[in-house]
């Protein structure tokens, strides 16, 4: 998830690793210009530029890089990249839901640490009718269990989806806004209060099957706020997430 044309956030390791700046503006490649002013004497704190869940995530044994899906010729192809952090391997076990609450295992691997470094993919070639929820279980060498993004696609349709926003409430000032389309498409976004004035808007072009849109909350104070769509066809449904 990470890039040079979005900001990033600092992470400071003292035994476990802390988010201790974010909204960090890139000044080029590889570039960015802050100050660090919590540093003590004699004290080791290594560093390190990255987006907010790649800094929570490097404490957990396994951490997914990307997950993702397209359709392909009628069927839901799924990508995903893990990285084994401290597990010499990993059982990967794909799940379906058609309600984003009741899941069905349907497909699984073992995976040692080197298998990690390479991509892994899923072809569902059995997609139940309307929308499909996906996510990755992945199970440690310990037996803890942890879980991925939350990804969808949809069969026989046309136009846009949004996908309930997650994690909600919202802790660090930044969101993912996860669309769906089948066609690609620019779309307009908006966030709004309850009083529906708009607070932020953007506009992005959508590439075909599942999109997720990194959203920087601009100084939201805590409270309930509005998420919708707009296309040429009209508006998405609204929904609804918690700022703390």
């Amino acid at each position: 998830g990470f890039n040079y044309t979005s900001n990033l956030e600092l992470g400071q390791y003292t035994g476990v690793w802390n988010v201790i700046q974010t909204g960090l503006v890139p000044s080029g490649s590889y570039q960015v210009s802050t100050t660090i002013s919590t540093l003590g004497n004699n004290i080791e704190a290594p560093l390190v530029l990255a987006k907010i869940g790649a800094i929570l995530a490097s404490d957990n044994a396994v951490s997914v890089n990307y997950f993702n899906g397209i359709k392909q010729n009628g069927n839901h192809l799924l990508n995903w990249k893990l990285t084994c952090n401290s597990t010499p391997a990993v059982t990967i076990v794909v799940q379906r839901s058609t309600d984003a609450v009741n899941y069905n295992s349907v497909f699984s691997e073992y995976a040692t640490a080197l298998r990690c470094q390479q991509p892994f993919s899923y072809t569902d070639y059995q997609p139940t009718s309307g929308v499909n929820y996906y996510r990755i279980k992945m199970i440690d060498a310990n037996g803890k269990i942890s879980y991925s993004n939350i990804i969808f696609l949809k069969n026989d349709w046309k136009g846009i989806e949004l996908l309930p926003v997650n994690p909600n409430p919202i802790i660090r000032g930044c969101l993912n806004v996860n669309m769906h389309t089948a066609n690609a498409i620019p779309v307009q976004f908006f966030i709004a209060d309850m009083q529906g004035r708009i607070l932020q808007e953007q506009i992005v072009k959508l590439a075909p099957g599942f999109n997720t849109i990194p959203v920087y909350l601009k100084s939201a104070a805590a409270g309930t706020y509005m998420l919708y769509a707009k296309t040429v066809e009209g508006n998405t449904r609204t929904l609804r997430f918690v700022v703390q």
